[in-house]
């Protein structure tokens, strides 16, 4: 089926790249989205050329459009039209080429299509996606596998890294809805979980977007992970509790030396998050009685960045103050007593970086003194 770049009649130009008024009726809005989706199939299965110009020109002047109608204080043409913008359109013709599934709603299709669309184009769609995410009920609940699939993937286009960061704000606002969320992590509610739905789970990837070259993709990606696993304690505590040992098996190597600054330091901040949390307490436990960990976060304290030192003693702390220490975590610190306690007579060695430590540093530093004294000596 060809395809052609088309200008609704809504949106005629005057001078401009937007019409001196926005569309009123339904019957505009109808024709101002089905021309966005025949303009946004021009992008995908042309590529490049005059016609695929026109068609950019097109998508960046109606997108600007409808954002501004769900911006607007016209309350009464906002809901109808979100529901244009999530709803499979009537009476067209379907392209498979385009999207997956034959899913030609405008809400997949603008996802789909963020790579070929330009910088304000992708704010636009941006902020359309959220705005839908936020007030349109039957735009989360299709809210599918396939369309965070198409989000966390932008975190691999190695030579499109702003794409990633309009993509992560759309998937955190996604994630903010407990069910978008479930499938993020591939955690079905009142399932039996199984090893596998870790591994298939498009969370997994994060792992591998949080250590991505660019600096500023990888800081979003790290955005993205720690919103999943705080946003909604309860799901995020079942996920790590059920997926324990793979989880922390990956998150054990975010915290390994040859890692780079960011990822030890980001990794070492969310950790010690995440085990603060009163929702995550057996999860806490469970990683304090752990020697792999201790050890990392043994080595990290000798950090030559401050930062790290710093991060490093408040995930420190939860291993000495955890009373039921296992005999393996006792006798690790006890074969290192005397050198940390020697570290840590040095209250700069891990307050925090450029300040003078508060009090309640130095009272949580008296209580790690205290309680690696009481230690017994370690005798060969």
């Amino acid at each position: 089926m060809a395809t052609t770049a088309t200008t609704p009649k809504g949106s005629q130009q005057k001078g401009g790249c937007c019409p001196e008024e926005l569309p009123v009726c339904e019957k505009a809005c109808q024709e101002l989205v089905s021309g966005l989706r025949n303009n946004i199939r021009v992008l995908l299965c042309v590529g490049e050329g005059p016609e695929y110009e026109k068609a950019s020109g097109n998508v960046a002047r109606d997108l600007s459009i409808v954002r501004k109608m769900l911006v607007g204080d016209k309350t009464e043409i906002k809901g109808g039209l979100r529901e244009m913008i999530v709803n499979q359109p009537d009476n067209e013709p379907t392209v498979t080429l385009v999207c997956p599934k034959s899913d030609n709603r405008l809400m997949a299709m603008l996802v789909i299509s963020l790579r070929s669309q330009a910088f304000e184009c992708r704010k636009d769609t941006e902020a359309v996606l959220i705005d839908v995410l936020s007030n349109s009920t039957k735009g989360v609940e299709t809210f599918n596998h396939d369309l965070l699939q198409q989000l966390c993937e932008a975190y691999e286009w190695c030579n499109f890294g702003a794409v990633a960061l309009n993509s992560g704000n759309i998937l955190r606002q996604a994630i903010r809805h407990e069910s978008i969320l479930r499938k993020l992590l591939n955690h079905p509610k009142d399932t039996e979980i199984t090893p596998a739905f870790f591994e298939s789970s498009l969370f997994r990837r994060f792992f591998r977007y949080v250590n991505v070259v660019d600096f500023e993709v990888a800081s979003d990606a790290f955005w993205t992970f720690k919103e999943a696993l705080t946003k909604h304690p309860v799901i995020a505590e079942e996920y790590m509790t059920a997926h324990y040992t793979p989880f922390f098996g990956q998150y054990l190597k975010l915290l390994q030396p040859q890692q780079n600054y960011v990822t030890r330091r980001q990794s070492l901040k969310i950790l010690g998050e995440l085990l603060l949390r009163k929702s995550n307490f057996g999860v806490m436990t469970k990683v304090t009685q752990s020697t792999q960990h201790l050890k990392a976060v043994m080595i990290l304290l000798r950090d030559t960045s401050a930062h790290i030192k710093f991060e490093a003693f408040h995930v420190f702390k939860l291993f000495v103050g955890n009373p039921n220490k296992t005999d393996e975590v006792k006798l690790i610190l006890s074969m290192n007593k005397d050198k940390l306690l020697n570290f840590f007579s040095d209250p700069s060695e891990t307050c925090t970086p450029g300040e003078a430590p508060s009090q309640s540093y130095q009272e949580e530093l008296a209580f790690v003194r205290k309680q690696i004294a009481a230690l017994p000596a370690y005798t060969r």
